[in-house]
């Protein structure tokens, strides 16, 4: 598996279980840290419309270098 796809996949499976997590008990908050480091645009364009939506359901708190 290349360190990219390492990168993408580590974000969707946090993801997946808080999913899982927040529908089975009380949501919790979702910290995460450049996560985005080594995406390209469109699949950071993607990831992020992915925690817009999770954060209708948990408090995500997103540190980044990008603007």
């Amino acid at each position: 598996m290349s360190d990219g796809t390492t990168d993408q996949l580590y974000p969707s499976l946090r993801i997946a279980s808080l999913e899982k997590y927040v529908k089975e008990y009380e949501p919790i908050p979702f910290i995460v840290d450049d996560i985005l480091v080594h995406f390209d645009d469109e699949r950071s364009k993607e990831t992020l419309k992915i925690l817009l939506e999770l954060s209708k359901q948990t408090q995500i708190i997103f540190f980044s270098h990008h603007s």
